[in-house]
């Protein structure tokens, strides 16, 4: 009641802690229960294992029991506790777990530990195969059955030969019938992973790279002075240092001293051109490298370019045509007729400048530039008219020379791409005067489409 002076808080609180206490006794009863038996188990188990090895020793019966394990055992300290009970000797009492009853047992105490790789040592199975097959031989001479279980194992070792058991039956000249070997063939162009590709530097990181190298040498150069496997050079002297470096020397005798610095800066600097000038390339050994830096690899792909000319027959324009093919070392022909088909190969940085050059720098319409090519064909033709031998190539020429045929020139690129191999083995103008006669000879080269191209684009504008 509210006048008792009762405070039932304090009241449950008590009572809630006496069941806490009282829980803790009952469990603390029921391990100490469980440890009396398991102990127990242990003991009779011990007890009943030395009885059994005894017993053939000491001549007893194999199933007689073993002596009672209560005199072992230690002393229950629970009234609760269950009976002692042996156990056998194929229980394991290793498996047993000591501690809250309701914690798991057996395998499931054990499922989250790692354990250890256990290897069986070389020849282990094959040696207890080997047993096994020894006991059903010997099993089978005594009873006369034959044990087919072991028919289908090999051991390895036994009998082991360049053919395995299981390919036996199966000849090597059925299995060469059966196998289809490929021919191999090369790829056309060689992937990106076959080499190193090589990186272009920009200007700051050739910069950098040169400093970084200059820095190491100038490193290994004072390394070796300091050990003294080289001499220091001698000390810089200019006409500005000049006072701060000799001190009292320049000023006892300052013209002596200017022309001694004079001297030395004058042999420095021929020291430094007699350096260049031994670095320098001979000329013919500009032009090598000159040649080299021009050689492209072919072997991959071949560029090609094909030109249409209205008008090729100046001896200057050919020249030219002629000189620049083989700068860029390009290969190729030219067939003249109505008007003139100029076919080059190569690597694609020739083509590309020779390109250029056809296109852009070749003044196709200066009638300048052929007028000593009039007069000298003009000469050949008189004197051969004169001797009564005409040619006919001479006077198609002079036909098609004049002036409007030459303002009306030109030269524009009609096909640029990618063959498999070089058509030509140089540079050559064919004599036929006519397409028709330079059809076959690109036929001969399995490139007649040139002049297909060349005829469908028509006269240039």
């Amino acid at each position: 009641m509210p006048g008792d002076g009762v405070d039932k808080e304090a009241l449950k609180a008590k009572m809630a802690a006496s069941k806490a206490k009282l829980a803790k006794l009952k469990l603390a009863q029921k391990r100490k229960a469980l440890a009396a038996k398991v102990a127990a188990k242990l003991a009779a188990a011990k007890a009943a294992d030395t009885a059994s090895g005894a017993a053939p020793a000491s001549g007893t019966a194999p199933d007689a029991t073993p002596p009672p394990a209560a005199a072992t055992a230690p002393p229950r300290t629970s009234s609760t506790a269950a009976p002692t009970r042996a156990l056998a000797p194929s229980q394991t009492p290793a498996a047993e777990f000591v501690g809250e009853p309701s914690l798991p047992r057996g395998r499931a105490a054990t499922r989250g530990r790692r354990r250890a790789f256990r290897f069986l040592p070389k020849g282990a199975l094959t040696a207890r195969l080997r047993r096994q097959r020894e006991a059903a031989a010997a099993a089978a001479t005594e009873t006369g059955e034959t044990d087919k279980r072991f028919d289908d194992f090999h051991v390895v070792g036994e009998g082991a030969g360049a053919v395995e058991w299981w390919d036996a039956d199966i000849g090597p000249n059925t299995l060469d019938n059966l196998v289809e070997h490929p021919v191999p063939i090369p790829p056309p162009v060689v992937g990106a992973g076959a080499g190193a590709t090589k990186v272009r530097m920009t200007a700051r990181e050739r910069q950098k790279l040169r400093k970084r190298k200059r820095k190491e040498l100038e490193e290994e150069r004072q390394v070796r002075i300091r050990l003294g496997l080289e001499k220091p050079p001698p000390p810089k002297v200019k006409l500005s240092n000049m006072m701060r470096v000799l001190g009292i020397e320049a000023v006892a005798d300052p013209s002596a001293v200017e022309a001694r610095v004079r001297a030395e800066t004058n042999a420095r600097i021929q020291a430094h051109l007699d350096r260049n000038a031994a670095a320098a390339l001979t000329p013919e050994q500009r032009k090598a490298k000159e040649k080299a830096k021009r050689m492209e690899d072919t072997s991959q792909h071949v560029a090609v370019a094909v030109f249409r000319v209205e008008y090729l027959d100046a001896v200057a324009w050919r020249a030219s045509i002629a000189a620049n093919a083989k700068h860029y070392n390009l290969t190729g022909t030219v067939l003249t007729g109505p008007y003139a088909v100029v076919v080059v190969e190569g690597g694609p940085k020739g083509i590309g400048k020779f390109t250029r050059w056809m296109t852009q720098k070749v003044k196709w319409t200066d009638v300048t530039l052929v007028a000593h090519d009039v007069a000298k064909r003009a000469e050949k033709r008189a004197a051969q008219r004169a001797a009564g031998v005409p040619d006919l190539e001479l006077e198609a020429a002079e036909t098609n020379l004049n002036e409007a045929s030459i303002a009306a020139n030109a030269c524009s690129l009609i096909w640029l791409g990618w063959v498999r191999r070089r058509a030509f083995s140089a540079f050559t103008f064919e004599k036929g005067g006519t397409l028709a006669s330079g059809r076959a000879f690109l036929k001969f080269k399995n490139c007649e489409h040139y002049l297909d191209v060349a005829a469908r684009v028509g006269p240039s504008s």
